[in-house]
């Protein structure tokens, strides 16, 4: 299924685990379930979410892997207009 919405930056940490929460509920599944299933605790899951921490980058696609998404890294000039 994909996600028909505007583009989230990684700079954009509370937008990400607002995103990141929605597909988890979205799942049916625990913070400590989707920690299982991409292999890190619950707690860096909920922090994800919480928009308090950055996630290494192998951690995000990790983490929406277990949930059926793949991660999509496009580059665009900042001062595009």
């Amino acid at each position: 299924m994909s996600i028909n919405r505007p583009p989230i930056y990684l700079d954009q940490p509370e937008a990400i685990g607002r995103r990141l929460r929605i597909l988890r509920d979205r799942a049916g599944l625990t913070s400590a379930d989707l920690g299982a299933d991409a292999g890190i605790d619950s707690r860096t899951v909920r922090r994800f979410m919480a928009g308090d921490s950055m996630v290494l980058a192998g951690r995000i696609a990790g983490i929406f892997k277990a949930l059926g998404y793949r991660v999509r890294l496009e580059l665009e000039p900042i001062d595009a207009p």
